[in-house]
């Protein structure tokens, strides 16, 4: 994760519904690698791989893979303007195609000052720098 400031989104999931803490709108769209996104989880989806599915009305990033510590940035893609809202689930994987899924809630965001083109943007990883990065740390 990042050594500089962010802010996290705690997300409860209880069975198939997910909840969360943020209280809007405390972070605004255009954010690169600021909020986080931590997971609370029931017994219902001990023993899942977990990933974490983040959207808006214009695009679904690539699901985001959870480890042990439940915790992931909220990637950028979601964040972009004109986007004033994203969404958020998760899925869990188990044996013989087993699947889990959770329905999804939406975090409000503000307006940013930033505009594309002015201030360099920030690059966001690939699927395969992720992969890569994940096989690393195993």
């Amino acid at each position: 994760m990042s050594e500089h400031a962010t802010r996290t989104i705690i997300y409860t999931v209880t069975g198939q519904h997910i909840s969360h803490d943020y209280a809007a709108p405390d972070a605004v769209n255009e954010s690169c690698r600021y909020l986080q996104a931590m997971f609370r989880l029931d017994e219902t989806w001990n023993g899942l791989r977990i990933e974490a599915i983040f959207y808006n009305r214009s695009v679904t990033a690539e699901p985001v893979p959870l480890d042990e510590s439940l915790v992931c940035e909220v990637p950028a893609v979601v964040l972009q303007k004109p986007e004033r809202e994203f969404y958020c689930g998760i899925v869990g994987y188990g044996e013989d195609g087993y699947r889990l899924t959770s329905d999804a809630v939406g975090v409000d965001l503000g307006g940013a000052a930033y505009t594309q083109g002015r201030t360099p943007a920030q690059p966001e990883p690939d699927l395969y720098a992720r992969i890569l990065a994940g096989l690393a740390g195993k």
